[in-house]
């Protein structure tokens, strides 16, 4: 492990734990026969439980009465499941979850204290559900009468692509209409009037004022029907008004309440929801215990407004007297956090955008920027990455295997194998096999800013904790992308003291993104009830808003249009261009958005991309074994044992009663050697279970039932014993510990991405379509005779196109797609391309095709890469070389077909690329230089000093390649060369004009290195294997040139 630390732990930690202790489960809940029927019968009495079951399920409490001695015993044994199920998780799992469990937070010293006031002293903190209150939302703004009185604005998500403006989905106010993966979407025509609305409410403005000023800007229409049109404009969702709720907001119903306050016409709706308002303050000061009816009451009052199926959200503050970690948990938890990362998946980003990556390079290449909603739209960009559901994207997954994720697997599999040979249960990782499974050093630089670890405590006393005798065990969810997230929802109740803490966070981590922005993406779900979990603090300086009012003033709310995508070595970025920075996205919150629109995931999963990311340790191909033993490293349990249980693994006879099924699991549990204490796990849900006991084993006898073929039941060690947990003053609490991990502050930031000063360029002034002064030909076949294809027919073709006027130039390049091909644009005036020119290159096709060099032919729209090449006003120079380059390179193909020419093609690459940078402007120091960052200078040494002299002596450049000039290959070359440096000279001066001056597209070196790629690309073809072995080639020859030059 280096010295140092490359992850830090922020100066709090989050304790989550649930209000009742495991006194209760194992006391009482693990015997389950006539008394503990009593038992159940007794709690359902408790004050306390009646509440937060009914904050939970109030149809479950209702049905406890089915618990009480007198009634039918099958009716009894059903309920008190379903309530034995409700007890365990409020004795056992520490998820914060209405009044079943909630959250604390605390600090490090140097001792050990955990100390949580009993029950009734923690605070209860109670909105809307957020599902109901945007009911009463979507009612107002369905009123015809109300609307005129509402404040809209536009719709930061609208885009316009053409003649028409979009929508990438319609929120629906949270009440989702689509199924499956359908989801809403919404275009217009973009006419003047269109434009001028949505102009006008950039700025909030009431919907009778924006209706007043369209009526300035179109005297003549009618007023009935410009309402009628900014009306259908709202009903779409182009406008949204205020009363949408920002979601950087603790007290939505109080947000709404304010809106509606001058609103005339709502009187009775006013003083229900503020009746309602005050009833929840209420109810918040109402003791744990003390709440049923009140809560109770809420929700009639609640349902006389509208129904749903959920209409009060709960969350619970666990008072403390003092929590205090020691520092040495701090250092282990830091540990922990850099071997996941050193372990986890050594590449940039995220998996599946790999793909998508390289089809972005095809589509645009490496220097342009695309705005983001043209670049997901299915029609005119890309669409979605693999994986992406709404709507479907067409890409299917792809498996890309790297050595790193090899070599894991390959280490595992022996660690497993060794492990099981030798009957243990437990692998643990020291140093020597993190270094092994980490493979190469990584650049810390690109390490994640922040994240959270999940681990409970374990250990037999305070005493054993402060001397380091204790093991932290990784939770269900073990990991968050994003420190701070496992709290966003909690952050109002926490005090401000927290808040503060939260802030100095956010400061460090906006200071590790110098030259970008840290902006949180707000979003309305289509589900609505998931807006509770997205409901956040404020912690940014920027937003990004979709579907919702803004918490922020207009100049801090960056609008999708505003958002361009580009690319770089390292992943995708996002840009604004108003700002004209970077923009990374954060979320404060643990609403997962895999299944939510493509754009707002997409702008999810960005913010991982351009760093190497830490995972869970994971098995991999290893996870559908019927067991898998626990990892250790150091005192933290990485990944619990952990056991499936299935039909082929456990054979059972269907007709096996219950008492003969428990029997038989009790012998099989003895074989696997399963621990006492398991959870019941399905994804991050989990239940605690005691195998000593029947009733328990009975919970997976029923779940067993339900299995098909290859599907499974997942049993996981708790890895410590009951007692061993921390313990307050009623009992031992089984209590997580979420510690948020920031990058150390000392690590350099990472490179940020290019300057770029320009506008995303629109289409119809980009592309090149037939009929306009470009042809482009996607020409097929003939790749086993590429060379006699390029040298010969297709050579004298073009030559004779050129002298006989029907085009003016042309080019070509290799590519593949995947079938070999080569594109060729022919540029002309556009009568002629089309009268003259496309009669001949039909005669010429045809003639090809019976001589079987064309399988077939495409013309195709041209796509020039200008950003790449300098832009607007640079690409025609760029075109101009790319003609001449195609002109010399097909000579050079048909000298080295015929055998004429007199050196091998590896050494005139050589020359011509040393030529390029020479006329470039570069120095002979800056061409090293250049060389040296791009290729690795121990490959093809032996190849280069084979011909060592000859290199050195052709690859001179001084006096005008004096040694070239005085060997016969001069008389091929030098022409060649001279014919193109007044083009490639003054092309290199402009590009370091621009560059100078600050609005540029691309750094004059990189677009040398582009012209540099194409160059190879005509001569050798599409490997880039012939690039790096040239271009390394070019290196050895500068490099040894060295000492010559300085004499």
């Amino acid at each position: 492990m280096s010295n140092q630390s490359i992850f830090k732990c922020l100066d709090f930690f989050i304790l989550r734990t649930p209000i009742l202790s495991t006194n209760v489960f194992e006391n009482k809940l693990t015997s389950f026969n006539a008394p503990i029927l009593d038992e159940l019968w007794e709690f359902t009495q408790d004050p306390l439980i009646r509440e937060a079951i009914a904050v939970s399920s109030i149809s479950l409490l209702d049905a406890l009465t089915n618990l009480s001695p007198d009634s039918p015993s099958r009716k009894r044994e059903q309920v008190a499941r379903a309530f034995l199920r409700y007890l365990i998780r409020m004795s056992t799992r520490p998820t914060p979850f209405g009044l079943f469990s909630g959250v604390a937070y605390g600090e490090y010293g140097d001792y050990y204290k955990v100390a949580l006031r009993s029950t009734e002293y923690h605070e209860k903190r109670t909105r809307p559900d957020m599902d109901w209150l945007f009911k009463i939302i979507a009612q107002m703004e369905n009123d015809p009468n109300l609307i005129k009185q509402l404040i809209v604005m536009a719709n930061t998500m609208a885009y316009k692509v053409g003649n028409r403006t979009y929508l990438p989905y319609l929120t629906n106010l949270g009440q989702a209409k689509g199924k499956g993966n359908e989801m809403e979407r919404t275009s217009v025509r973009t006419t003047s009037a269109v434009k001028q609305a949505l102009n006008l409410s950039e700025k909030p403005m009431t919907y009778k004022e924006l209706v007043n000023k369209l009526n300035v800007e179109y005297p003549d229409t009618p007023r009935e029907q410009i309402n009628q049109f900014v009306y259908q404009l709202f009903k779409q969702e182009l406008l949204i008004s205020n009363l949408r709720p920002p979601l950087i907001e603790a007290n939505p119903l109080n947000y709404l309440l304010q809106r509606i306050e001058d609103i005339k016409g709502i009187d009775k709706l006013k003083a229900q929801l503020q009746e309602i308002s005050f009833m929840i303050d209420m109810y918040d000061r109402t003791l744990l215990g003390e709440g049923e009816e009140l809560y109770r009451n809420i929700i009639k009052k609640m349902k006389k407004i509208a129904e749903s199926k959920n209409y009060l959200q709960v969350d619970l503050k666990i008072q403390k007297d003092e929590v205090v970690l020691p520092i040495s948990i701090k250092e282990e938890v830091e540990k922990a956090a850099e071997v996941l990362w050193k372990i986890s998946d050594n590449e940039y980003g995220l998996s599946h955008f790999l793909e998508y990556r390289n089809d972005f390079i095809k589509k645009y290449g490496s220097s342009r920027e695309v705005p983001l909603l043209e670049l997901l739209d299915e029609e005119i960009g890309l669409g979605s990455p693999a994986t992406y559901e709404y709507p479907p994207s067409k890409r299917n997954p792809k498996e890309n295997r790297t050595e790193f994720q090899q070599r894991k697997k390959y280490l595992l599999s022996q660690w497993l194998t060794m492990t099981l040979l030798k009957g243990e249960q437990e692998i643990v990782l020291d140093d020597e096999k993190i270094e092994e499974l980490a493979g190469e050093e990584v650049d810390s630089r690109y390490a994640p800013r922040s994240f959270e670890l999940f681990f409970s405590l374990a250990a037999d006393s305070k005493e054993s904790v402060e001397a380091g005798d204790y093991t932290l065990i990784s939770g269900a969810t073990a990991l968050s992308y994003g420190a701070g997230r496992s709290i966003g929802r909690f952050t109002d109740i926490m005090g401000s003291e927290f808040q503060d803490e939260l802030k100095k966070f956010g400061k460090s981590e906006q200071e590790m993104c110098s030259d970008g922005i840290l902006a949180e993406l707000v979003y309305l779900p289509i589900d609505g009830r998931a807006a509770n979990v997205v409901l956040t603090y404020d912690n940014r300086n920027y937003e990004i808003v979709m579907g919702t009012t803004s918490s922020k003033k207009p100049e801090n709310i960056i609008p999708l249009s505003d958002l361009v995508v580009g690319i770089d070595k390292r992943g995708f970025y996002l840009r604004s261009l108003k700002l004209g920075k970077e923009v990374i996205t954060v979320v404060n919150h643990m609403f997962n958005g895999s299944n939510s629109p493509n754009v707002y995931r997409f702008l999810r999963e960005l913010s991982m991309e351009r760093q190497r990311n830490i995972e869970n340790l994971h098995w991999g191909e290893f996870n559908s074994l019927p067991f898998l033993p626990r990892i250790k490293y150091g005192r933290c349990i990485l990944s619990p044992a952990r056991w499936i249980i299935n039909k082929e693994t456990f054979p059972i006879e269907d007709n096996m009663n219950k008492e003969e099924w428990i029997e038989k699991f009790d012998t099989y549990k003895k074989e696997l050697r399963l621990p006492r204490y398991v959870y019941l796990t399905q994804t991050d849900n989990r239940l605690l279970l005691d195998l000593n006991e029947s009733e328990h084993i009975d919970e997976i006898r029923r779940e067993f039932a339900k299995l098909g073929f290859g599907q499974g039941i997942i049993l996981t060690e708790l890895g410590h014993e009951l007692g061993a947990l921390p313990k307050s003053q009623e009992g031992s609490y089984y209590t997580e510990f979420v510690f948020p991990i920031i990058r150390n502050p000392a690590i350099k930031n990472r490179e940020s991405i290019p300057k770029r000063q320009y506008k995303p360029i629109d289409l119809a002034e980009r592309f090149k379509l037939p009929g306009s002064e470009w042809m482009y030909v996607k020409w097929y076949g003939a790749w086993n005779r590429i060379e006699e294809f390029l040298g010969g027919r297709l050579r004298e073709f073009c030559y004779k196109a050129e002298q006989n006027g029907w085009i003016g130039s042309s080019f070509y390049m290799r590519y593949a797609d995947p079938d070999g091909h080569i594109r060729l644009r022919f540029f002309g005036e556009p009568k002629k391309l089309q009268s003259e020119f496309l009669p001949q290159l039909n005669i010429f096709a045809n003639n090809c095709l019976k001589e079987g060099m064309l399988s077939r032919m495409v013309i195709d729209t041209y796509d020039p890469e200008i950003e790449r090449y300098g832009g607007r006003e640079l690409i025609n120079i760029a075109e101009q070389w790319f003609c001449i380059d195609s002109k010399i390179v097909m000579d050079w193909i048909k000298l080295n077909e015929q055998g004429i020419l007199p050196i091998e093609k590896d050494l005139l690459a050589v020359i011509s690329i040393i030529d390029i940078m020479e006329q470039f402007g570069l120095t002979f120091e800056e061409q090293l230089a250049f060389l040296d960052k791009i290729v690795n200078y121990k490959n093809y040494l032996d190849l280069f000093r084979s011909k060592r002299s000859l290199y050195m002596k052709l690859g001179d450049t001084r006096d005008g390649f004096a040694e070239l000039r005085r060997h016969e290959a001069g008389q091929f070359l030098l022409p060649a060369l001279q014919a193109r440096s007044n083009t490639l000279n003054y092309y290199g001066e402009q590009l370091s004009k621009k560059e100078l001056s600050g609005d540029y597209y691309v750094k004059s070196i990189d677009a040398m290195h582009s012209i540099i790629h194409l160059h190879i690309n005509r001569l050798y073809g599409i490997d880039r294997g012939d690039e790096t072995r040239v271009l390394t080639l070019v290196r050895h020859t500068l490099h040894n040139l060295v000492y010559i030059r300085r004499r």
